[in-house]
């Protein structure tokens, strides 16, 4: 999901946010904090709550999709202003997508109900 665009600034070069973020993985050893899983690791993709299977591809020669965990940091308040490391945990990508699942739904809520208000307007404003 995109950032939005006013909260683009909390996560620039500038705002110091690569530094924290990458202290935050080092902090949780270098692994999610929910499933596990290690930073950089070759896997088949998951499904639903499936564990990652590490894959090692000199004895494991991959076959159909593998993919590179890369690890990110979530916002455990939603709030990208809010950097107190007590706020922030090291997540996989399926664990942040879940995580972040009630935000999405949310502003998907949100921009429908203000997309179905713009187009009233402009039936309004046409008729």
């Amino acid at each position: 999901m995109p950032i939005r665009a006013e909260w683009r600034q909390y996560y620039s070069k500038a705002s110091g946010w690569p530094e924290l973020s990458g202290r935050m993985v080092r902090r949780d050893g270098y692994r999610c904090t929910d499933c596990g899983v290690p930073n950089y690791v070759l896997t088949k993709p998951r499904h639903g709550k499936e564990p990652w299977i590490e894959l090692d591809p000199f004895l494991q020669p991959a076959k159909g999709k593998v993919v590179r965990v890369i690890l990110g940091v979530a916002h455990l308040d939603g709030d990208p202003r809010n950097r107190s490391e007590a706020n922030l945990a090291t997540k996989c990508p399926a664990c942040h997508l879940q995580f972040d699942a009630p935000f999405h739904a949310s502003n998907a809520r949100e921009t429908r109900l203000n997309n179905k208000d713009g187009a009233r307007l402009l039936l309004q404003v046409g008729a």
